[in-house]
């Protein structure tokens, strides 16, 4: 009966010891959902604070780019603007008709209602 008694003891602890070792494989795998949660969370704040910024960016080279054209306007004389205008046309003519079909279809689009 010793024996018995034994094997029972060995088993009971060896079932503890499953016990314990499920407990911890669960807490581990909580751990690591969690963890793996906050990790997409910083993630998707970054991409939005990188977004936000690279719009910022973006704006702000377009706002530049704007403000240093009608300084350029304003400050220049027509004869100088035509001619900085036909070299822009002589040295990019492809870009050139292209941009003038655009404009060219925008404005017939809006004229036309």
């Amino acid at each position: 009966m010793e024996s018995t008694n034994g094997q029972k003891e060995s088993e009971n602890q060896g079932g503890l010891g499953d016990e314990a070792q499920r407990a911890a494989d669960s807490a581990a795998r909580e751990f690591l959902v969690h963890l793996g949660r906050r990790i997409k969370d910083v993630a998707g704040k970054m991409r939005d604070e990188s977004l936000q910024e690279t719009v910022r960016s973006t704006t702000t080279k377009v706002a530049d780019g704007l403000e240093s054209a009608g300084s350029y306007l304003e400050e220049q004389k027509f004869e100088r603007i035509v001619s900085d205008v036909t070299n822009v046309i002589r040295r990019y003519p492809v870009q050139s008709v292209l941009i003038g079909l655009t404009v060219g279809f925008f404005l017939a689009r809006k004229g036309g209602k």
